[in-house]
């Protein structure tokens, strides 16, 4: 008995040992769930109808807003606002129920394998049950050197939350970085989400007040989850997780799952 008491303590061990390895929490990284983290990319989704090539933004704060017009004859610029699940047809428009039936992965078609779009679960996971998560993120305000951008900052799981503080209100100006500080911030993994807006099938609104990030997850009666945020001056309801209309356009944000410290993108 002893014997078999010896030899299910070592196995006992081996397990432990084995989670603890998967749960390893990597520096400027983020957990969605508990044993999976990520990194985010580099900025917003965007698409370029000329090249009908996806890319990202080149900054966290970039975003092009109420200039999103899709449904205009002949339009060839640059969108960031997409219906859901669209990866095979960023630029649809329709506002019939039936022509967003279907699941497509932004990530999927970025020639860089990889990427994809959180679940309703793991943005849950993120904002609201990693360890320190309420103390994690916040709505506020970059005052970058040209302009001030409004948004959220979501900080990483190795984040010290008592060197800068964040609250999530619907007060963009509770918490304001100049450019020097977001700069440090950024070096040290912060992902910033503007406040994008979002497009209707007659065109985009709110930008600069209302941020409306897609999850993968459907909801019923031909909707599905997002993650939000408002301003005092939105008209629309305040709840972090909603579902909505799929014809909704709506910011992407994609993530990368990481499993190696060697994955880590390098510091900016």
């Amino acid at each position: 008995m002893k014997h078999k008491l010896l030899l299910f303590s070592a196995f006992a061990m081996l397990v432990m040992t084995a989670c603890q390895k998967e749960m390893e929490v990597y520096p400027r990284c983020f957990s969605v769930s508990e044993n999976t983290q990520v990194f985010f990319s580099p900025g917003n989704l965007k698409y370029s109808s000329s090249t009908q090539k996806y890319s990202f933004h080149a900054n966290q704060y970039d975003y092009i807003g109420s200039a999103n017009r899709p449904n205009w004859p002949s339009y060839n610029g640059d969108i960031d606002l997409f219906g859901w699940g669209t990866g095979n047809d960023p630029m649809k428009t329709s506002s019939n129920p039936a022509d967003y039936a279907t699941y497509v992965e932004w990530g999927s078609k970025l020639d860089e394998a990889g990427w994809r779009t959180l679940t309703f679960e793991e943005w849950n996971y993120l904002l609201q049950k990693r360890p320190n998560a309420n103390k994690l993120y916040g709505t506020c305000t970059l005052q970058l050197r040209d302009r001030n951008i409004h948004g959220m900052v979501i900080l990483p799981d190795t984040w010290d939350c008592d060197t800068i503080p964040v609250k999530f209100t619907q007060d963009y100006n509770k918490n304001v970085y100049p450019s020097e500080l977001w700069d440090k911030m950024e070096k040290a993994g912060a992902v910033f989400l503007p406040a994008a807006g979002n497009r209707l099938p007659t065109g985009a609104v709110w930008d600069g007040e209302l941020g409306r990030y897609w999850s993968s997850t459907p909801a019923p009666m031909n909707c599905a989850f997002f993650m939000g945020f408002i301003s005092r001056t939105a008209l629309d309801g305040s709840r972090p997780y909603d579902g909505t209309l799929r014809y909704n356009g709506r910011s992407v944000r994609l993530v990368k799952e990481i499993t190696s410290p060697s994955q880590i993108p390098a510091a900016k």
